[in-house]
């Protein structure tokens, strides 16, 4: 049997991106940026004046972690003011505004360099950061759809860097890179591109920063330019935008998934602004005059490459081999590949599996990957050999795996026709048993309380509660219950929302509230007391006193204040008319038995009227009131006796 080498094939899907590996190898690259556009009056009739007019230019280079701004000139010429470029012309005479920018800087080939696991979800972000989370016009992460899906990709996941990898990743293998749609000249929000699954580097990057935002990632939008070996740009670099995102104690990391660079941006990349939205225009306008209006001009970008030099070493390094050495014509065979970080920090990297015509990848040919510190990591492709081959021959067919900074490893399979055919189950019960397990939590944070301290039973109270997914799972059907009154939520990763109910008392006393949020992966109470109030009240009982008197007698009168309430009455004022004796009490915690010494000669002859009259406070400060009436009587009272009572009256 003769032996075929598949090798003139091979050489030919070689990645193309060999060509510009000094993107992505050299320590620096130096290039100089021009940016320039024009203003144009347009008088409105023959007399016309212009004030002044100015162009506010946000799209300007600025230092930073991978970018060095070596030289700045503008003309005409000013000064930079909170990163801008403020053109100024008072009375011009001409019609036609030039403006320019010229730059030369030096960008770098760095790596945000994080050596340890951030925790996910995050905790204490910085205020100023936490306004990176919030929706805007174009990133509406507050779309239902965008917060499920974010929570859905990334399920399991503890650790920020693989949240927000797999995010980048999705979108980058979901979202259908297309110049030739609309979105190029208008960018739509991240709903629109989930549900359209195309666009540019707008809509890719607004997705993906919307999906960050959902969870509690605070993303920035970030616009300049960058290199680019596509068709569509001839002259090598293009408008660009891409992302950053924020991790607590390292900063604001770069993430361009439209390129596959996840933690990293390639020194082709000049930053040229950030915003929280891509709307925020590059350049703003401003003028006063009279009959005269303005016509603007898109920015015209050229950047040109002028050196570069060092290079940065080896990130990983890659050995590939075929699980099986020897196939069947139609048969499938599994592609490993052992990865392992060299570095001390997270490092994410492509590779591309490039191979003869004659075999097909199963899934995409491109896979990006994520190493931790010192990480050996296994990854595999699952290939198809054609059963359409010519018999009689043993091929020998090559492949290399090679990352995007060139790192390379390569080996081959040979194939035979009577040789063993592999299934597609087979190869992935295999690859099944190399994926990694991951801890999928479900938990959830419950808040609540009322907005009241105490309330009395004829009130009801709003029961206020805060529920947030703190878990690593999208939870779906999660019941908030108080008792049988019941709200049904759907929330996402770190997603949170307000739910009230209507508490309505059955009996006073100190009662417990317990509202409860359960479905299948949670269950979690929140437990707080309320005071319910009963109406205070009062009794006046077991009233002794004597039905007759005599002049010089001494005689008791006496009575109980019975506490008919749960809760005390407040305020309490005890009177007894007509002889004016009073008491006060703060509060009338118990019963309370009241005895008052009286004499004969202090009452009139014959019928004598008294009243207990008590006075009463709630809580509120309320007034009750309760009184008993009762009557002595003054009997054998002498001639002498009722003179004294008489002029006692007069006074």
């Amino acid at each position: 049997m003769k032996k075929r080498l598949i090798f003139l094939v091979f050489l030919l899907v070689l990645p193309n991106v060999l060509g510009e590996e000094w993107i992505f190898n050299s320590e620096h690259v130096e290039m100089e940026l021009e940016i320039s556009s024009n203003v144009e009056l347009v008088p409105k009739s023959s007399k016309y004046s212009v004030d002044y007019v100015i162009a506010n230019l946000s799209f300007i280079p600025r230092d930073g972690f991978q970018e060095e701004v070596l030289s700045l000139e503008t003309e005409p010429f000013t000064e930079v003011e909170n990163d801008a470029v403020i053109f100024r012309w008072d009375e011009p005479e001409e019609k036609k505004l030039d403006y320019s920018l010229k730059s030369d800087i030096r960008t770098f080939n760095k790596i945000v360099r994080i050596r340890d696991k951030v925790s996910f979800p995050l905790r204490d972000v910085p205020e100023d950061v936490m306004y990176y989370t919030r929706a805007s016009e174009s990133i509406d992460s507050d779309d239902k759809d965008v917060v499920k899906l974010g929570s859905e990709i990334i399920q399991g996941e503890d650790d920020l860097y693989a949240v927000v990898f797999k995010l980048g990743e999705w979108t980058k293998e979901n979202i259908d890179y297309d110049l030739s749609t609309l979105t190029e000249s208008v960018s739509q929000k991240a709903s629109w591109v989930l549900r359209n699954r195309e666009g540019v580097c707008d809509e890719l990057t607004n997705l993906f920063i919307a999906m960050n935002r959902a969870l509690g990632i605070p993303a920035k939008f970030v616009s300049g330019v960058a290199y680019t070996n596509a068709d569509d740009f001839e002259e090598g670099f293009g408008p660009h935008g891409w992302a950053e995102v924020y991790f607590p104690d390292y900063g604001w990391v770069p993430f361009d998934v439209t390129y596959g660079e996840f933690g990293f941006v390639d020194a082709g990349h000049i930053k040229l602004k950030e915003s929280l939205d891509v709307s925020q225009a590059s350049t703003q306008f401003q003028w006063m005059g009279e009959n005269v209006d303005i016509k603007t001009r898109q920015l015209d970008i050229k950047t040109t490459v002028k050196d570069k030099g060092g290079s940065i070493g080896k990130l990983i390094s890659v050995r590939a081999r075929a699980v099986k050495g020897k196939v069947g014509f139609g048969s499938y065979n599994l592609i490993e590949v052992d990865l392992e970080n060299l570095k001390d920090y997270y490092v994410a990297t492509e590779l591309r599996l490039s191979k003869p015509k004659e075999i097909e990848v199963i899934g995409e040919e491109e896979k990006v990957i994520l190493l931790e510190p010192g990480e050996e990591k296994k990854i595999n492709w699952i290939v198809r050999v054609s059963d359409d081959l010519e018999g009689g021959f043993v091929y020998t067919f090559p492949f290399v795996i090679n990352s995007v900074r060139n790192v390379s490893s390569y080996f081959n399979f040979d194939v035979v026709e009577d040789g063993k055919e592999f299934s597609l189950e087979g190869m992935e019960t295999l690859v099944k048993e190399n994926e990694e397990e991951k801890s999928f939590l479900g938990r959830v944070d419950l808040r609540c309380g009322s907005d009241k301290e105490g309330i009395y039973e004829y009130e009801n109270a709003m029961v206020e509660c805060n529920v947030k997914n703190i878990g690593n799972i999208y939870l779906e059907e999660l019941n908030v219950c108080l008792e049988s009154d019941c709200r049904e939520l759907e929330l996402g990763i770190t997603q949170e929302e307000e739910v009230s109910f209507n508490f309505k008392p059955v009996s006073a006393g100190r009662q417990e509230i317990v509202v409860k949020a359960s479905n299948p992966d949670v269950s979690k109470n929140s437990i707080f007391d309320i005071t319910v109030y009963d109406e205070p009240s009062i009794e006046i009982d077991e009233i002794t006193y004597p039905e007759e008197v005599r002049y010089k007698e001494v005689f008791e009168l006496s009575f109980i204040l019975d506490k008919r309430s749960k809760f005390a009455p407040s305020d309490v004022n005890i009177r007894i008319a007509p002889v004016g004796k009073e008491w006060e009490l703060n509060q009338l915690n118990e019963n309370r038995k009241f005895v008052l010494k009286m004499y004969g000669s202090e009452l009139n002859v014959g019928e004598n009227n008294f009243q207990i009259l008590i006075k009463y406070k709630d809580k509120r400060g309320k007034d009750y009131s309760v009184s008993e009436e009762f009557s002595i009587s003054l009997v054998d009272v002498g001639f002498f006796q009722r003179i004294i009572i008489f002029f006692k009256n007069l006074f």
